[in-house]
C-alpha cells in the first residue's frame, strides 16, 4: 500500500474553491456556476448538429470541473476535466511526484471491465444525453496521471473510458486498446520497456507547468451514433489498485461534434468540399505543445498554418482528389521549421481512423508526398 502525501489533507478545505496556479486555471463542479449541464455545453462545438438533451454527474464535486490553459500546457487550451481525486492537483508546478487525493467513493463497473481482474475506486462519471444529425461523433482529449513513470507496469493502472452503446471508444488510433497507464507510456527504466511511447509525453522533470508527471499527446475520440434520435455517452475515470495518486482526463472545449462533415475553427482546416479535417499540433524546445492556428490564406484544397505569429506562416498542406489517377486522395505538405509537430488528417466521409504524420523535435521538416493516403474514393 502506498502512503498518501501530507499535503493532500489540505485539499479538504479547498475542494470547492476555484484555483489559479501559474497558467492553468481550474474550477470544480458545484462552484462558479459549473454544473453537469454547463460542462456538457462547454464541450459542445456550437457549429455541429448535436443537441444536448440532458447531463448528469456522479462523483465528488472537487474531482471534476472546467479548465483553461493560457499557454496551452497540455495541447488543449480550454475545456472540461474529470479526475480520480481533485482538479486542484492538476495545475503546476510539478513539485510533487506523488500528488493525489482520496474521495472515498466507489469505482465504476464499466471501467472495471477495461482492466481485467482489477477493481476501480473514486470514479467520476459525466453522462450526456444528446441528439446528433450525423452518424458519428468526435472530440479531442488528453489523459494525464501522477502514476507515471514509477508505477508503469504495476497494478496501479488508472483508467478512463468514453462509452457509447456499452462500448469504450477511448482507444489508441486504429486499435481496440484502452488508454491507460500500462498501455501508453515510455517505460519505467530499467524495470519496464516502453509501450506506445509515441503517444506519451514525460513530465517528470516538470518542463510542462502541470502537476501531472506524464500525459498522452492529444488524441481523438470517434464513435458511431444513431442520427436523429437520443444517444448517451458516459465519460468516466477512476483509480485502480488504490485511491492514492490522481489521474485526469482533459476534454477539449468546443470539440464535441458529429461527423456529417468537417467543422472549421481556429485550429481546424476543412479541405476538399469540407470533407477532410486537418489539424497540426506542435512542440517547442521547452516541450510545450500547442495546436497550430489556421491562417486566413488558403484555397478549398489547401491550408496554411502558423504557430504563434499570424504573419509567420509555418506549414502548408493540401489534399488532392486523385480518384481518376490511382483511386486515392493524396496528402502533400511541407513546413519551414525544426520544431516537432504532428499532422492529423481525417476523412470525415469514412469510418477509417485519421492519418497521422510526425516530425520529431530538432529535425528538419520533411516534404511529404503521400499518394496513397486515403483509399476512400469517391
Amino acid at each position: 500500500m502506498r502512503i498518501s502525501k501530507p499535503f493532500q489533507l489540505v485539499l479538504a478545505s479547498l475542494a470547492l474553491c476555484p484555483s489559479a496556479w501559474a497558467d492553468l486555471t481550474v474550477t470544480p463542479i458545484g462552484s462558479a456556476g459549473v454544473t453537469a449541464n454547463s460542462m456538457a455545453a462547454a464541450l459542445l462545438n456550437p457549429a455541429s448538429g448535436i443537441v444536448i438533451n440532458s447531463a448528469s454527474y456522479v462523483g465528488a464535486n472537487g474531482a471534476s470541473g472546467t479548465f483553461d490553459v493560457g499557454t496551452d500546457i497540455i495541447g488543449i487550451d480550454r475545456g472540461i476535466l474529470l479526475t480520480s481525486g481533485s482538479v486542484l492537483l492538476t495545475p503546476g508546478p510539478n513539485d510533487n511526484d506523488g500528488a493525489g487525493f482520496g474521495n472515498g467513493l466507489p469505482g465504476d463497473a464499466q471501467l472495471d471491465g477495461l482492466i481485467p481482474g482489477a477493481a476501480t475506486e473514486d470514479a467520476s462519471v459525466l453522462t450526456i444525453v444528446f441528439t446528433p444529425t450525423g452518424n458519428e461523433v468526435r472530440f479531442s482529449y488528453v489523459f494525464a496521471s501522477e502514476e507515471y513513470n514509477e508505477y508503469v507496469g504495476t497494478e496501479y493502472n488508472d483508467v478512463f473510458g468514453f462509452f457509447i452503446g456499452g462500448a469504450n471508444y477511448a482507444v489508441l488510433p486504429g486499435t481496440s486498446t484502452p488508454v491507460a497507464i500500462n498501455n501508453v507510456n515510455c517505460g519505467n527504466p530499467p524495470l519496464e520497456p516502453p509501450t506506445n511511447c509515441s503517444y506519451f509525453i514525460d513530465n517528470t522533470a516538470g518542463a510542462l507547468n502541470t502537476q501531472m508527471d506524464g500525459m498522452t499527446t492529444v488524441l481523438t475520440f470517434t464513435a458511431p451514433v444513431n442520427p436523429g434520435v437520443q444517444n448517451t455517452i458516459r465519460l468516466a475515470i477512476a483509480d485502480v489498485g488504490d485511491d492514492v495518486l490522481d489521474s485526469a482526463v482533459f476534454l477539449a472545449g468546443g470539440s464535441f461534434s458529429d461527423t456529417s462533415g468537417c467543422v472549421p475553427d481556429a485550429f481546424t482546416a476543412c479541405l476538399n468540399n469540407n470533407r477532410f479535417e486537418v489539424k497540426v499540433n506542435w512542440e517547442n524546445y521547452q516541450h510545450v505543445r500547442a495546436d497550430a492556428f489556421v491562417a486566413s490564406a488558403g484555397t478549398p484544397d489547401s491550408a496554411l498554418f502558423y504557430f504563434s505569429d499570424p504573419n509567420n506562416w509555418e506549414f502548408l498542406i493540401k489534399v488532392i482528389n486523385a480518384c481518376t489517377l490511382n483511386n486515392r486522395y493524396w496528402v502533400f505538405f511541407a513546413a519551414a521549421t525544426d520544431v516537432g509537430y504532428t499532422v492529423t488528417v481525417r476523412d470525415t466521409a469514412s469510418a477509417l481512423p485519421p492519418k497521422e504524420y510526425l516530425s520529431p523535435l530538432g529535425t528538419a521538416s520533411p516534404a511529404v508526398n503521400d499518394t496513397n493516403a486515403f483509399a476512400t474514393c469517391p
